[in-house]
């Protein structure tokens, strides 16, 4: 008597003996897990773009991937390019305010500490570069100097007869009300100079 053959089923089976095999040879091998990707920018302004920039990218193909400058294909797929990257930026700036403000409005310190952490983790670099009084600053050490820097000249008292003394009274308040909400909360603060 002969087989019948049916090549779905065949096919499964093959399927199964060939996964089988590869588990046996590679005891870490894991058919079913996938690796994850980072989350992707998402809006509907995103999507929108991506999706006219694939358009553009299929339209340059069919007319042969123009090179030059002028094409009018290659000038569409530019601009779609530039839409893309200006929806990008838009949203990642507003997921940087976002961030910004749950750090501004956290209730509690964990909250606080945790919205700062991820802010400063090292997948989220905002700058690579930084000029900071004439010098060219590129590793994050020298670029982490140079804000210490600005913040501490920032932060020096200066005696100069140009400077506004309103800004100087509503500094003085927001030192005094900060003060005041700190000490409510229990939680000590080192002594300023400020009157």
């Amino acid at each position: 008597m002969q087989a019948i053959c049916i090549p779905e089923r065949d096919i499964e089976q093959l399927k199964v003996a060939l996964i089988q095999a590869t588990v046996a040879s590679i005891p870490r091998f894991n058919p079913a897990a996938k690796k994850k990707r980072p989350p992707k920018a998402r809006g509907p302004d995103i999507q929108a773009a991506a999706r006219l920039i694939k358009h553009a990218w299929w339209v340059g193909m069919c007319d042969g991937a123009p090179r030059g400058e002028s094409h009018p294909t290659a000038v569409e797929m530019k601009k779609a390019k530039r839409n893309l990257r200006k929806a990008q930026r838009k949203f990642y700036a507003k997921k940087r305010c976002s961030d910004l403000d749950g750090i501004m409005n956290a209730n509690d310190d964990t909250t606080f500490y945790k919205l700062v952490r991820q802010q400063r983790s090292t997948c989220r670099h905002l700058t690579s570069c930084l000029q900071h009084e004439g010098k060219k600053l590129t590793s994050p050490e020298e670029i982490s100097d140079g804000w210490a820097k600005y913040f501490e000249t920032l932060a020096t008292t200066i005696n100069d007869q140009r400077y506004d003394n309103s800004y100087l009274k509503q500094a003085t308040e927001d030192l005094n009300h900060l003060q005041i909400a700190f000490q409510t909360r229990g939680i000590k603060i080192a002594d300023t100079d400020v009157p």
